[in-house]
């Protein structure tokens, strides 16, 4: 229940229009006070994505 999987296509009209984007994300016990974690399992080329990990504040447990 607190392990999620999903997958995401990629917005219309953008050069990820025919990818599809797997991850998982896992929801803390404590939460809403801190944030779920992701994990990308698909290459995503984006500036703001880091391997397996998106860079985004609102997921970032040490600014919490």
């Amino acid at each position: 229940m607190f392990t999620w999987h999903g997958n995401i296509r990629g917005p219309v009209g953008t050069k990820w229009e025919k990818g599809v984007f797997h991850f998982e994300m896992n929801i803390p016990h404590d939460y809403p006070c801190s944030p779920p974690e992701l994990k990308l399992f698909s290459p995503i080329p984006h500036p703001n994505v880091f391997g397996t990990t998106i860079c985004l504040d609102m997921l970032d447990s040490k600014k919490n």
